[in-house]
């Protein structure tokens, strides 16, 4: 049995929630999808909370359609990695320069990250899911984490419990989500905090649709 098998949890918070559950001193943000410079180490937390915090006033609260390049800029920092040491992580260098010197690197580790990107809410034929590829409804946030990587389970990694902790203090502070379009009241795989849902209903792509928590 090959490949990866994952648990995914949607959630929307505010910046200041967000950096509540996310300042523990026991992981480090990462890249680990792309090149980065040969002397990089991993993203600081205060980078994380201030991209966080412009993902939320521009997109989750935007109320203005972004045009691209900002759009973009706005939402890819939130596509971040965590782990419980980035002096574990194995990279590969790279030659990408003609005259053979090699200009940067990229994760090679096969390890159990946890992953943190934009969550995508869809609202097509009457039914509400938390859709890829759907830029118009970025409404949050996904967590998700590889319960078994080659079929061999990662509960003992030690990223697990560091995951399970997350979700855990992500739920405490929030509950599962409804959404109505004043006829019908969908309940979509998604958890939301009361400060979030008092503020998140201004969202182009919830008015766009008749769609508002409730």
């Amino acid at each position: 049995m090959n490949g990866i098998t994952w648990d995914k949890f949607y959630f929307v918070i505010t910046p200041d929630e967000f950096q509540l559950i996310f300042s523990t001193k026991d992981f480090y943000f990462m890249k680990t999808n792309c090149r980065v410079p040969l002397d990089y180490q991993y993203d600081s937390k205060e980078s994380i909370f201030s991209a966080y915090q412009n993902f939320w006033e521009k997109i989750i609260l935007g109320k203005i359609k972004l045009a691209n390049p900002e759009f973009t800029d706005t939402y890819l920092p939130m596509y971040i990695s965590m782990v419980d040491d980035y002096r574990k992580v194995r990279f590969e260098k790279f030659d990408s320069k003609s005259d053979g010197n090699i200009d940067f690197k990229r994760v090679r580790s096969k390890k159990a990250f946890i992953g943190l990107s934009p969550a995508e809410l869809s609202f097509f034929n009457n039914k509400i899911s938390m859709a890829y590829f759907n830029n118009e409804g970025k409404i949050g946030l996904s967590l998700v984490y590889p319960k078994s990587i080659d079929g061999v389970s990662t509960e003992n990694e030690p990223t697990a419990p560091i995951y399970k902790g997350m979700v855990k203090s992500i739920k405490n502070i929030c509950k599962k989500a409804k959404i109505s379009d004043g006829k019908t009241e969908y309940k979509p795989n998604l958890w939301i905090s009361e400060n979030a849902k008092n503020l998140i209903n201004s969202n182009i792509y919830l008015t766009k649709n008749n769609l508002k928590f409730i």
